[in-house]
């Protein structure tokens, strides 16, 4: 958008001190100004001599970029200058630019192209704001959108338009609609879900800036109304549509004006849901103050996290069958907004049955020996309620005495000592039961899950738990936290995949089956679990030899496991092997020596 004259007279200067001869005074900056700008907006007469081009071509282009900020032409460009030889350095290097300064009268209102005059008589006009010829047939939704003709903005989109495609300057229809102040034209694109309020053009202007800059209190209204409207935002020069308006006081730029302020002091009633992963589905509300343009490390400032927590935790989005860590420049609206299309590109899967939410997990960076030395009792809280979370859904697959031990430790936790009269194998049944052992031990497809009395054994260990005399909850929970460590699977991100099994070695065939498999990744290698049964099928660290290829079309992971007779491969179908293979590269890189998995497990809680 537009400088300040001191920015653009100190512009001027710099350009013009190449070109001036240095014993002779410097000129006033007004003076400066209209020597080496070629605005026909600006002065009334120009000859042929003084620029490069005709002055009724320069007219014409500055009509056809009027919609633009950067429209001054540097009339220099490739020009000898009268005051220095065509091999003096410094005129060459000045003149090797086109594009000098920034057009001051941008939006300044629209001067009288009648009393401009050129001297060849060559009087080329056309309309203000002629875009190219090609223009319409180019972008026919922004040219209705720049007409203001609602009715065929409606129809466009209805065949399949996009909202939101950007031109050669990054204007949006929307742009163009809010710039010449379209009322019904912007309504009519803001129903459309991919119409997005807060883009930006090339210099980081947004619609709201536009119609602010022009006094549109109308299109300005309805801005301020969506729902995804960001009221603080500001372009690249840094500034907000508020200071646009009070400076270029057009149209009705007082009611603009009282309407902004009133936005920027109400606070905002939009707000997301951010899921926290316990048993009681907990979560928390967050203000969208920016709208859809709100940065996932906008709403960790709301999140009050316990000290370290930003690197402790992230924020992820999920469905039933993908699960994305964000950055903290991720805009979350918008990946909501977009789920559809995410999950056909990384999933099989039917995007109306995967519904997004936010979650607040652990970050899939942090080893397990950085999260060893986490001290804070909220994080530890939050750390183990998640671990529960995983070990109930079998996430972490574990053997019968480990999931004795755990549900001994959780048992301490939830009800305190052992209570002989009241905690008796008849306690716990098949329903409280889920909320101890994994869902699929319960399920008795194995014989010794068939066979094994959960309830009398975890009250057993529920007694021994409490006469070792542990009742500070955060050290059970930290206690319960280092027996999950144990498990290579620990901390993993999950991905969704098919493995190739009857796999073979570099050059050989062999038989295939390929089931369902979540793919772990963490900081020691890389984990396949048969989605089904959640049995391990394979866990290989990144020291024991492992590597990895994507195929060419990005839908195959192939694992190359190190043996002794060389490298056995084992392909896995997914959708997400770039995903898997960045973040993999990124973990094995951050290894700690005691971070490998350990070989022997834990079945007691003689180790603490």
């Amino acid at each position: 958008m537009p400088v300040g004259p001191k920015s653009l007279l100190r512009r001027n200067g710099e350009m013009n001190s190449h070109t001036r001869n240095r014993n002779r005074p410097a000129a006033p900056p007004e003076r400066r100004f209209r020597g080496n700008v070629t605005n026909p907006a600006y002065i009334t007469q120009v000859t042929q001599s003084q620029y490069r081009i005709p002055p009724a071509e320069a007219l014409n282009k500055m009509k056809m970029l009027e919609h633009c900020d950067r429209a001054v032409i540097n009339p220099m460009f490739h020009t000898p200058s009268p005051d220095h030889p065509s091999n003096d350095p410094k005129i060459n290097e000045f003149i090797s630019v086109d594009k000098a300064v920034i057009n001051f009268f941008f939006g300044r209102g629209v001067p009288d192209y009648n009393k401009i005059k050129a001297t060849n008589n060559d009087d080329q006009r056309s309309h203000i704001h002629t875009p190219p010829d090609n223009w319409v047939d180019q972008y026919p939704l922004h040219s209705a959108a720049y007409e203001g003709n609602a009715t065929e903005v409606a129809q466009l989109l209805h065949r399949g338009y996009p909202a939101d495609q950007p031109d050669v300057h990054l204007w949006v229809p929307l742009h163009y609609a809010c710039w010449n102040g379209h009322v019904e034209a912007v309504k009519t694109l803001l129903l459309n879900h991919n119409c997005s309020p807060n883009t930006e053009n090339d210099s980081g202007s947004t619609p709201l800036h536009f119609s602010a800059f022009k006094g549109h209190a109308e299109v300005v209204r309805l801005l301020l109304n969506h729902r995804d409207i960001d009221k603080f935002v500001v372009n690249k020069e840094g500034r907000t549509p508020l200071q646009l308006c009070e400076e270029s006081r057009q149209h009705d730029w007082e009611t603009t004006k009282k309407l902004l302020k009133e936005a920027k002091e109400k606070p905002s009633h939009i707000k997301i849901d951010v899921h926290l992963m316990d048993l009681d589905g907990s979560h928390v509300v967050l203000d969208l103050e920016k709208g859809s343009n709100t940065l996932i490390a906008d709403l960790v400032q709301q999140l009050q996290l316990p000290r370290g927590g930003l690197q402790i935790f992230a924020v992820w989005i999920a469905s039933q069958n993908l699960h994305l860590q964000m950055r903290p420049e991720h805009k979350p609206v918008l990946h909501l907004k977009q789920w559809d299309s995410i999950i056909r590109q990384l999933t099989n899967y039917n995007p109306d049955t995967e519904r997004p939410l936010l979650y607040l997990k652990r970050d899939a960076l942090l080893t397990v020996e950085e999260e060893r030395t986490i001290r804070d009792p909220q994080a530890i809280k939050m750390l183990f309620d998640e671990c529960l979370l995983n070990v109930l859904k079998g996430m972490y697959p574990c053997n019968d005495a480990d999931v004795i031990t755990l549900a001994g430790i959780y048992m301490q936790i939830t009800y305190g000592d052992h209570d002989p009269k009241r905690h008796r194998a008849g306690f716990l049944n098949n329903i409280n039961l889920r909320h101890f052992i994994p869902s699929i031990k319960l399920e008795g497809k194995g014989q010794s899950s068939r066979s094994t009395n959960w309830a009398q054994k975890i009250v057993n260990e529920h007694r021994n738990v409490t006469q070792k005399g542990i009742r500070d909850v955060t050290k059970l929970q930290t206690m319960y936290l280092e027996i999950c460590r144990s498990f290579p699977v620990y901390g993993s991100a999950i991905f969704f995949g098919s493995a190739q099994l009857g796999g073979s070695r570099r050059g050989q065939g062999g038989s295939q089956r390929s089931p369902a498999a979540f793919v772990g990744v963490n900081s020691r290698g890389i984990h396949l679990i048969n989605a089904i049964s959640k049995m391990m099928i394979l866990s290989v660290g990144y020291k024991q030899g492992l590597t990895w290829e994507i195929s060419s079309d990005m839908q195959t992971l192939t694992l190359l496991i190190q043996d002794g007779n060389g490298y056995r491969s084992l392909p896995v179908k997914t959708k997400q092997a770039a995903i898997i293979s960045n973040l993999a590269n990124k973990l094995s890189g951050r290894m700690s020596p005691e971070d490998q998995p350990s070989t022997s497990r834990a079945n007691s809680l003689q180790r603490h």
